[in-house]
């Protein structure tokens, strides 16, 4: 027995997700760190590329789930790139788990109160179901379990309870199948009524965490300045590698416009989806066809350069539709690679799986010939992508292994040494054909390394001042563009619904603007963080207003065989005529009910026409509406934490039923007079009123900014050497209030056209988004319209009216012959900057962190050295 020893107890498991989150909230406290299921997956993928460097097998019992060892493991790696790469890696993944706190601690106390509400709800709701049903009141136990004589005795407690409360309350027994009927509705209205609770607090906890969201980001993001610039500009792309003789992994954005998804029997996708009745048999789906191409269009240029180059195969991966974890037929790529074999003119193959368990026996046998381009199934369907698998039929999620994941993820990155990203929407996601894949040669597309190297070419420029004029009405990503944008920009010109919304954050108050004040707190921020950074905020300063225009009011028909509002009596003669008006409505026939829609839609028409001509006759004379106090913006810094002005608290009133007290009489000679006490009267506390709350009138509306806010634009496009502009400038759609536009598009042609003397005098000028371009596209029609016009009245001047027609048709086919060009107005533009835009904000993208860079080139630095500074001071 003194020779028996206790067996060592196994090393734990750090696959197992509940052993793993122990160890890493545990041993990482004191950074305050928490577990998440793809921080797991990123520590795991590290500690794997660390043993591949050094060429040692770590063993599971050696790691701890600490940062710390993550930064020890490192130092044995000699590579110094491959070194600061996973010391990159390690710093995102102690990010993301320092973001985790945010999600918790923020949603733990509303969603706390949601489910206090629904304790409360719970027993008001069924007191007052049962006392309407004529049922004893329901009591909640906590299910046990108990044996057949306790169940015998509650049910005899039970039936007592119910005889005592209907000998109460003298009322009618009800037989079995009443009271089951009774207790089911009881059933369907606590359900309902739990419904609505969640729903009305849901909705404003949502809210809050929004809220809460977007301030955290202002605080915590990604500082974009010139060293991050410069490290994105040197990512390796297609460009850098050879492509020939290599399996190629390209990864697409195929998430095209289909048509309508339409079944076996002809019939649409069913509308009550939420319905209890599961179907029995999964219906198919009929193959779908594709009806836009623009992802197409946009990949063509990688795979043409991918087939030049002489690649050995070609495989494409992509998503479409949601994240599924299952197959549907409804969002299968098939279609996708019928439409990209018409727009690369060339043979497109297509395997109806992404993960291939022997695929390099398929390539011995040329199942995948060489040369070949194929298109693999929807990534979306394999349940490692998003790790979460779904069964169609009971609805039920099951959630993926990290053993699962690890294979798909080795699979996918075995299919060939290079593995090229195109796809700029599917890299602000983390699945894993995005952020997993881990490859010889991690790539991006032509398309990737044009839009990142026009942004960082932009910004790498050293030139102020540095003019940011922003629109539109995307709130949210123009406040996190905003605080991004304030590291390096001197001024920022605000315009549109965005300028529109700091106004109304500030205080000012617009009829026809009725803006959310979700983000109000966000914008109160970013004015602080700009006077403290130095950075000028211009907003609008003046408006052109119209008088609205006034509907007349509908003139009611007499008709005699309609009662008269007084002699209607009683809520059964109303009903009465309430049914007669439904049955003459029912008893019309179908040309008469014809013909009323079109009187109506004829009204409407007139109506529209007449208010149209009615503004535009306003805006001939239109009144310009100024801010009375200058720049709203100095007033809200001066009011924002200015102290309340003391107010006089008024005495107590004395009590009911109480003489009050005599006054002192004063002694000596005779008696005097006190003067009576001065009643103080109880003053509202100061509201301090924005100077712009009564500019405008209430029978006036907004069509435009007035001259003042068209100077402030157009000292932003002038003076300064580089200039960036995003978004819709202008309030209105309609062409003859494009005020902003106009002035926009008239300075953007002059500055292009200066030659400059000197190149660090270049002015650069960056159009970012599609809404930009497609204002000044639009205003560069309107342009030339006006020209044409001016041309035809000048030759009716001067020339017969028939040669003057000839020399008009002669024009149109040379405008028509011409294409739009952007590069008649800026030295680069981003048509789709949704990718971009998030990269100027400084989001985490993980793909780009895993993406090969090219090694640093010191010679070739465009940043001043310390002592070129110090040059440059002395002169």
């Amino acid at each position: 027995m003194d020779e028996v020893r206790t067996p060592e107890p196994p090393p734990p498991d750090i696959r197992d997700p509940i052993v793993f989150s122990y160890l890493f909230e545990a041993n990482n406290k004191k950074q305050r760190l928490h577990f998440s299921q793809p921080v797991m997956d990123k520590y795991l993928a590290v500690v794997k590329a660390i043993s591949e460097e050094i060429n040692e097998a770590i063993p599971d019992s050696e790691v701890d789930c600490s940062i710390e060892f993550l930064c020890k493991a490192i130092k044995k790696v000699k590579d110094g790139v491959k070194a600061r790469r996973l010391q990159n890696q390690v710093k995102y993944l102690t990010q993301e788990a320092e973001n985790k706190v945010f999600d918790r601690s923020f949603a733990f106390s509303p969603m706390k109160k949601i489910v206090e509400s629904l304790i409360v709800a719970v027993p008001e709701v069924s007191d007052a179901l049962c006392q309407e049903q004529g049922i004893p009141e329901p009591s909640f136990t906590e299910p046990v379990e108990r044996s057949q004589e306790e169940l015998d005795r509650l049910e005899e407690e039970r039936k007592a309870a119910v005889a005592e409360y209907y000998k109460k309350s003298k009322k009618k027994p009800k037989t079995e199948e009443e009271i089951k009927v009774a207790w089911e509705e009881v059933k369907n209205g606590i359900a309902k009524a739990l419904t609505d609770v969640w729903m009305k607090e849901l909705e404003g906890v949502e809210r809050d965490l929004e809220r809460r969201r977007v301030e955290y980001k202002l605080s915590h993001y990604e500082r974009m300045d010139y060293s991050k610039y410069e490290s994105l500009s040197r990512k390796k792309s297609i460009l850098d590698e050879s492509m020939q003789e290599n399996i190629v992994l390209v990864r697409l954005d195929l998430d095209a416009e289909l048509s309508p998804v339409l079944y076996e029997d002809n019939a649409p996708e069913p509308e009550n989806k939420e319905s209890d009745e599961k179907p029995k048999v999964m219906r198919k789906a009929l193959e779908r066809e594709v009806v836009g191409t623009k992802c197409l269009e946009d990949a063509k240029n990688t795979l043409q350069y991918l087939i030049e180059r002489m690649a050995d195969r070609i495989l494409i991966i992509g998503s479409l539709g949601p994240p599924l974890g299952y197959t549907a037929p409804e969002y299968s790529l098939l279609p996708i690679s019928k439409a990209l074999k018409n727009v690369l003119e060339q043979d497109v193959g297509f395997k109806e799986t992404c993960e291939f368990e022997d695929f390099e026996q398929m390539i011995e046998d040329s199942v995948i010939p060489e040369g070949g381009i194929y298109v693999l199934e929807n990534v979306n369907f394999n349940p490692s992508e998003h790790g979460f698998a779904v069964n169609p039929e009971t609805e039920e999620v099951r959630l993926t292994s990290v053993k699962q994941r690890e294979t798909y993820r080795e699979r996918l990155g075995n299919y060939g040494r290079i593995y090229v990203n195109d796809a700029p929407m599917a890299s602000l996601t983390e699945c894993a054909s995005i952020c997993d894949i881990r490859s010889e040669h991690m790539l991006l597309g032509l398309r990737m390394k044009e839009m990142i190297s026009k942004v960082a070419e932009f910004f790498m420029q050293m030139k102020f001042p540095f003019a940011v004029v922003l629109g539109g009405d995307d709130i949210q990503d123009k406040i996190m563009l905003i605080n991004s944008l304030m590291d390096t920009a001197t001024h920022i010109y605000l315009y549109g619904d965005i300028g529109m919304y700091f106004l109304a954050a500030l205080g000012v108050k617009f009829k026809a603007f009725d803006h959310d004040s979700l983000y109000y707190p966000a914008v109160h921020k970013l004015m602080l963080k700009a006077r403290e950074n130095g950075v000028e905020i211009v907003l609008p300063r003046d408006f052109r207003v119209v008088k609205a225009y006034a509907k007349p009011e509908p003139v009611e028909e007499k008709r005699d065989e309609e009662p008269k509002p007084e002699e209607v009596k009683g809520k059964k003669e109303q009903a009465k005529k309430q049914k007669a008006e439904e049955k003459k409505v029912e008893e019309k026939t179908e040309e008469e009910k014809e013909r009323e829609r079109l009187v109506k839609e004829a009204e409407i028409a007139a109506q529209a026409e007449a208010e149209r001509a009615w503004t535009q006759e306003q805006l001939k004379q239109p009144r310009v509406a100024a801010v009375p106090e200058g720049d709203v913006y100095a007033w809200f810094l001066d009011n924002l934490n200015k102290p309340p002005e003391p107010v006089e608290v008024p005495p107590e009133p004395a009590a009911k039923g109480k003489p009050e007290a005599k006054k002192p009489e004063a002694k000596g000679k005779g008696k005097v007079e006190m003067p009576a006490e001065p009643e103080v009267v109880e003053e509202p506390e100061p509201v301090v009123e924005s100077p712009m709350d009564t500019f405008i009138a209430p029978d006036e509306i907004i069509m435009g900014y007035g001259t003042d806010t068209e100077a402030e634009l157009v000292k932003a496009v002038e003076k300064p050497l580089k200039l960036l502009w995003d978004g819709i400038l202008d309030l209105g759609n309609r062409e003859d209030t494009k005020y902003l536009t106009r002035v926009m598009h008239d300075l953007l042609l002059k500055r292009k056209a200066e030659i400059p003397s000197h190149r660090k005098k270049h002015k650069a000028t960056l159009i970012h988004g599609d809404d930009a371009r497609a204002e000044i596209e639009r205003m560069n029609e309107v342009v030339k319209q006006e020209e044409k016009e001016k041309q035809r009245q000048e030759r009716l001047a001067a020339l017969a009216e028939d040669e003057e027609l000839e020399s008009d048709d002669a024009l149109d086919d040379e405008e028509e012959k011409k294409v739009f060009d952007i590069s008649l107005f800026c030295t680069d533009s981003i048509p789709d900057g949704h990718f971009t835009m998030k990269l100027m904000q400084g989001e985490y993208i993980p793909c780009l962190l895993y993406t090969s860079p090219s090694p640093r080139d010191l010679s070739t630095s465009r940043m001043p050295s310390s002592a070129c500074k110090k040059k440059k001071k002395k002169k």
